[in-house]
């Protein structure tokens, strides 16, 4: 049996092979794979001290990447960039939440963004992003948007015909947008809206009537949907004002139109589809899916902050392409 310091028990190549395994399969999965792969026994502690050891390495390189890019490295990349930028690009962010192990924590929130060109047509009724790239972090929006914004400037965001920024209208992304996109449009996620919407008026009913609960959360959506923000928050407010007994149903409503005002300049659908942009965040959610949950939110999975991001690190690697370019790098240090 293999010992527990990967250093001082594992080549590069086997490390790499652990490593491979560990981002796309549970640990315990990981040691089957290497045995049946190689035919060398290693436990499911060495595959979590080899993500360890290689994912700090990568989430170092990409802090020293950042500082460099933020330092002026962005002056020298844009000298050497076509100053063709794409036709329209789109920042996509949301985040999720992953149980936790810290002490006086059940959860804690992951935030992911995916910046690309569009969709293309591969045939067959398959379709991908054009020049997608992934980007997550454990730690806070503000990181989240340095990396959105450094790869974002890659696909020539300055350049751009138009920027589209697209959220759920949490604080955090509303933050990012305003700080790191400056004069792009926002587009509030359509689905998420209607949510809102419809939960919001769940304890209205009580006061006015399913029936006609329904036919106010119709009319609602499709005032919403013409970006009548206005008219929807007038209607809202005449809707709590006839909910005199109930303050739950109150406040609830108050809760909508709080949301609505502070998103207002993301409600404007029916434009945004006529001009031919999207107005859901699904390329996203899409993403969280592929980066975090399919790893890292499997039945009975909790982990502690660190480990989850060391792991998160090397899938960006793995899922963008620029796994080889990383162990090269390694390869390369050790001849």
């Amino acid at each position: 049996m293999i010992g527990l310091s990967p250093r001082a028990n594992l080549t590069l190549g086997m490390e790499e092979i652990v490593a491979f395994c560990s981002v796309l399969h549970p640990f315990r999965q990981t040691s089957k794979a290497v045995e049946k792969l190689t035919g060398v026994k290693i436990s499911s502690k060495e595959a979590h001290l080899v993500i360890g050891k290689r994912g700090e390495e990568a989430k170092q390189e990409r802090a020293n990447e950042l500082e460099a890019f933020y330092a002026g490295g962005w002056y020298q990349e844009q000298e050497e960039m076509s100053k063709e930028g794409p036709e329209r690009l789109y920042v996509e962010v949301d985040g999720t939440m992953v149980n936790c192990q810290e002490e006086g924590k059940e959860e804690m929130e992951v935030k992911v963004g995916v910046v690309h060109r569009g969709v293309e047509h591969l045939g067959g009724g398959r379709y991908a992003l054009k020049e997608r790239v992934y980007v997550g972090t454990y730690k806070d929006a503000q990181r989240l948007g340095e990396e959105v914004y450094m790869e974002a400037f890659r696909q020539g965001v300055e350049w751009a015909g138009e920027v589209i920024v697209m959220g759920d209208g949490a604080p955090w992304v509303r933050t990012l947008w305003d700080d790191n996109f400056y004069g792009a449009t926002f587009v509030l996620d359509w689905r998420h809206l209607r949510k809102r919407v419809w939960e919001a008026f769940i304890p209205v009913g009580e006061e006015i009537g399913e029936e006609r609960k329904e036919e106010l959360r119709i009319a609602l959506r499709d005032t919403l949907w013409r970006g009548e923000v206005w008219e929807a928050i007038q209607a809202i407010k005449a809707v709590r004002d006839w909910v005199i007994s109930s303050p739950e149903a109150k406040e609830s409503l108050t809760g909508l139109m709080k949301y609505i005002e502070e998103n207002r300049e993301g409600i404007r659908y029916q434009e945004l589809r006529e001009r031919g942009i999207w107005v859901g965040t699904g390329h996203v959610e899409k993403a969280i899916d592929l980066t975090v949950c399919r790893r890292q939110k499997e039945r009975g999975m909790s982990w502690k902050r660190e480990k989850a991001d060391n792991l998160l690190a090397l899938r960006l690697l793995y899922l963008n392409e620029r796994w080889d370019e990383f162990w090269q790098a390694r390869s390369t240090k050790a001849a």
